[in-house]
Parts: structure tokens; C-alpha cells; sequence
């Protein structure tokens, strides 16, 4: 027998003892031990974008003013962020994103009203416009909070009018332009969700619940 034969034999009964040994185990079995890699995160149903994603809440107060967060850092001129932050694994659509960022950084719940706005830079931005009627800044979690390294995080509500916009730096740039070009009728954007679930783009509760993709 050549050694290619003999190799060719080799690898044809190393086929057949794993089918044999395939044939042996259960299906529940199999599920059993996904579930349990899952749980300890070494797999997940959930596909990791191609790029960070990240949200940010517009939030309107009941008096129509802008909630935002203003970052005083060291050696660095103030500037005023919108609350929220990177996707993670375990959440199952942007808005639950939103709504868990919310709560770790104004310490509120949102009502969503619509996404109004996508930024593409080196990560992909979702914006939602959003109404919220009460916050703690004392009761917000993070460990950004309690390292004085990072600086401080000041929630302050901005007049939700050009001028307002205007006497702040408020980042992203973009969003600022679009919050003071259209701070009368802000509520009359179009819904971006609209167009992605007809792009296909939805998420695991939309689907479930019927409403629009994010």
C-alpha cells in the first residue's frame, strides 16, 4: 500500500468513527450546551455590526427644553453631549439601547418619538428624538461618575431654540446645525425607522411587535 493510500484510508475511517460518534449524541444535549455557552458569552444569536454603533437620546423636557449633559474636562473648554452610547451585546434593539442609557446617565425614562437623524463617521450614530419627564442626575450609574479622571458630567437643560443651541458647543456638530435649523417643528421630522424597515433593517422586538425598524 502506498503512503497516499494509507493516508486516504486513514481519513476515511476518521470519517466514519465521527459519524458514528455524531450519530450518537442528542439534540437536547446540543441545546443544552449552546444555552449554557451563551450564557457564559462565548456565543450569541446577536451579529456584531461591521462598525461601533452608538445611540443618543434628544431628549425634550416637559417645559420643551433640551436635556443634555455638559463635559467639563481638564485643560479642555467645556463642551455639551447628548446622553447615551455604544450598543452592547445584550441589547436587543437601539431603543433598548436608548432606554438603557437613559437610565445609567440622567437616571429617567424616555418616550420615544422617532429617529430623526444617522451619523456616519468612523462609528454609526442613531439619534432619537425622544420626550422625558423626569431625571436624578444623583441616581445615574456609570463608572464615568466616580472618576475624577474623566471630569465632570453636568445635566443642564438647554432652550430648545437657535439661540439656545447657538450660545452652547454642542457635539456632533451636524446635530446641533439640525436641532437649531429645526427647533420650531423638531416633532414634524420624518421617522428615518420608516424607511429601514422597508430597507429590511429591523430588530428582534420590532419584528415581534410590528413596529417600525430602527
Amino acid at each position: 500500500m502506498s503512503a497516499a493510500r494509507g493516508r486516504d484510508g486513514g481519513g476515511v475511517r476518521a470519517a466514519e468513527h465521527l459519524r458514528q460518534v455524531l450519530g450518537q449524541v442528542k439534540v437536547a444535549d446540543v441545546q443544552a450546551a449552546v444555552e449554557l455557552l451563551m450564557v457564559a458569552g462565548f456565543c450569541t444569536d446577536r451579529k456584531e455590526p461591521s462598525v461601533k454603533e452608538r445611540v443618543r437620546a434628544i431628549l425634550i423636557t416637559p417645559g420643551g427644553n433640551l436635556l443634555t449633559i455638559k463635559r467639563v474636562r481638564p485643560r479642555m473648554e467645556p463642551y455639551w453631549v447628548l446622553p447615551g452610547g455604544g450598543v452592547e451585546r445584550d441589547d436587543v434593539s437601539l431603543e433598548a439601547a436608548l432606554h438603557r442609557e437613559v437610565r445609567e446617565e440622567v437616571a429617567g425614562v424616555a418616550t420615544i418619538h422617532s429617529l430623526i437623524h444617522v451619523l456616519e463617521q468612523d462609528d454609526r450614530q442613531y439619534f432619537f428624538l425622544a420626550r422625558i419627564h423626569t431625571w436624578d442626575a444623583d441616581l445615574r450609574s456609570g463608572p464615568e461618575f466616580t472618576d475624577p479622571t474623566r471630569g465632570r458630567y453636568l445635566v443642564e437643560e438647554i432652550p430648545l431654540t437657535p439661540a439656545g443651541i447657538a450660545r452652547i458647543v454642542l457635539k456632533p456638530e451636524p446635530v446641533a446645525e439640525l436641532l437649531a435649523e429645526h427647533a420650531a417643528d423638531v416633532f414634524q421630522l420624518a421617522d428615518l425607522r420608516q424607511d429601514r424597515r422597508r430597507s429590511g433593517h429591523m430588530t428582534q422586538d420590532q419584528r415581534t411587535s410590528g413596529a417600525p425598524g430602527p
